[in-house]
């Protein structure tokens, strides 16, 4: 991959935009940022409305029939509260999956437009990406990263010359612990009613271990002293090879 020009890198501020050095902007203000944004909306406040109606009416189901039911008749009055909150949840429960999907949507959308402003970046400035789900996409090279936002498009730039230091951390985040419990033994039946037990219950536990990696880019800017990029355990190797290039 051939070096970036002094010119091509001069182009560049350690706080820009990607329209300032792109023909794209930021995901929200195109028009499929904008379309996927009102629909996560709509669906949402959509779910909401939904669930207080259910509520509503079921609480007023049983209101009613509590004050104009006999008394014989009150075990009906709740049944029927209780039949159309369920019958309301699970209305709710489908409302909230079609919400979700359109979340998912949209974080689909940006992850590929992310790319796409990832790939003319590297293009024109000889670098690497890696694309995050959560927004936000890193380039490098030995000479300059960048950590653009898509969203926004708001980018922070460092130079080789504005790094310090890089630092690559395997992070335990905790563990979670899993029990099975195993039984043996035999009875002895004394009469046709009544039997004795005799045995023993062995439990085993499974503890497994959660990992991160972190990488840490420290720089002489003060505004933006550093960038940290948060990497699952599987993404091992994309972590160490970006680390590898940056220190």
């Amino acid at each position: 991959m051939e070096s970036i020009t002094t010119t091509e890198k001069n182009k560049l501020t350690s706080f820009t935009n990607v329209s300032n050095f792109t023909n794209f902007i930021g995901f929200l203000q195109t028009e499929d940022g904008r379309i996927l944004t009102e629909s996560c909306d709509f669906t949402a406040k959509r779910k909401k409305l939904v669930s207080r109606i259910v509520l509503a009416i079921a609480v007023g189901i049983f209101v009613l029939m509590y004050l104009f039911a006999t008394p014989r008749s009150m075990f009906n009055s709740i049944a029927y509260g209780i039949i159309f909150y369920l019958l309301g949840s699970i209305v709710t429960f489908i409302f909230g999956k079609i919400e979700k999907s359109a979340v998912n949507k949209y974080f689909d959308g940006r992850w590929e437009y992310g790319i796409k402003i990832a790939e003319a970046v590297s293009i024109t400035y000889g670098m690497n990406y890696y694309s995050f789900y959560n927004g936000e996409v890193f380039l490098y090279s030995p000479e300059m990263c960048m950590l653009i936002w898509v969203e926004d498009g708001k980018a922070i730039v460092y130079k080789k010359e504005n790094i310090k230091e890089t630092n690559l951390e395997h992070v335990h985040l905790g563990s979670s612990s899993t029990s099975t419990s195993k039984h043996s033994g035999s009875s002895y039946a004394w009469t046709n009613s009544y039997a004795t037990y005799k045995g023993k219950t062995s439990t085993t536990t499974s503890t497994v271990d959660h990992y991160e990696w972190r990488l840490d880019v420290f720089s002489n800017i003060m505004e933006y002293p550093k960038i940290t990029l948060t990497f699952s355990e599987s993404e091992e190797d994309a972590a160490k090879k970006i680390y590898a290039i940056l220190k």
